[in-house]
């Protein structure tokens, strides 16, 4: 017995729902008590999407929309930026000003960076953070040249290696500092350097080892 026995259809329709419409009703059904659907009705209507390729068009769809979205947004943000760049390049000229003002007003030397007249009969061999103007011209430095044995040399060069600060350098540069050095022999108790004195020297102890003293309270102490 057929499903279409009995059913008031021309032969011709009952054809086509034996050939064409039951098996996708067969189908459909079959998933329908495989899943069990709360809302029987979505779940059909999903499946008929599915299955004639609309679900697939819609996806597509959605990606364009989202898709034209973030070309939109990322255009706004290029804007924005261009209007914050055009900002700050108008404002920079009175930036350059303020500046070319702040270099002549350091034409004349501070009273902050002053020696006390103490000190005014010491003249430093070496410069470091200094401010430069006319009072103060900056002149090309020359490293001193003191003559060495190779014995010391290579003595001096195995103590600047132990140094983080020198142990990198390059031969040449390393070449400069060795021969700028001058050994000095030590007798203990010899003070190497004063508090307050300026620091001019760089000193390296190739062996025995040196005693901190500062005077606190009117005393001195290691």
């Amino acid at each position: 017995m057929s499903v279409v026995d009995g059913l008031p259809f021309a032969d011709e329709k009952k054809k086509y729902i034996l050939e064409v419409l039951d098996p996708v009703l067969e189908e459909m059904v079959s998933d329908v008590l495989t899943e069990v659907p709360p809302v029987p009705l979505d779940y059909m209507i999903g499946w008929l999407r599915k299955r004639s390729g609309l679900v697939a068009v819609h996806d597509q769809q959605s990606f364009q929309s989202r898709n034209k979205a973030l070309k939109q947004e990322l255009k706004q943000i290029k804007c924005s930026i261009e209007e914050a760049g055009n900002a700050i390049k108008a404002e920079k000229p009175d930036e350059d000003e303020e500046e070319e003002d702040e270099d002549d007003e350091m034409d004349e030397i501070p009273e902050r960076m002053k020696k006390p007249e103490a000190q005014m009969g010491r003249t430093r061999q070496s410069v470091s953070a200094e401010a430069y103007g006319t009072w103060n011209q900056k002149q090309a430095f020359t490293p001193p040249v003191h003559a060495k044995s190779d014995d010391q040399k290579d003595r001096l060069k195995s103590t600047l290696q132990k140094s983080f600060m020198l142990s990198s350098l390059e031969a040449k540069d390393m070449e400069t500092i060795l021969m700028a050095m001058k050994e000095v022999p030590m007798k203990a108790g010899e003070k190497v350097i004063n508090e307050g004195d300026d620091g001019d020297f760089l000193f390296v102890i190739e062996t025995g080892s040196l005693e901190c003293i500062k005077k606190i309270d009117g005393e001195d102490k290691v």
